[in-house]
């Protein structure tokens, strides 16, 4: 059933985020469907505003500031703190 089915797929993981910031740094239109699969992972790990922002630039397909917009936000995750 579609539940099931939900369950057995993989979770998202860092190597989604890898492969999101290579299609925004690419301009590549897949990065909207990764973004996609991806957002609840980057909700979790980044927070409410950057998931925004994101939503915001990548359905505007500004893929160069949604690249900034991530990096910026990974990087704040892995500042010492």
């Amino acid at each position: 059933d579609a539940i099931s089915s939900s369950l057995d797929r993989p979770a998202p993981t860092r190597a989604n985020l890898a492969q999101l910031d290579a299609q925004l740094a690419n301009d590549e239109l897949a990065a909207a469907e990764t973004f996609r699969q991806t957002r609840s992972l980057i909700l979790n790990l980044l927070g409410a505003t950057v998931t925004a922002a994101l939503d915001r630039y990548i359905a505007m397909f500004d893929f160069q500031n949604a690249l900034a917009v991530l990096r910026k936000g990974l990087s704040d995750l892995n500042a010492p703190g």
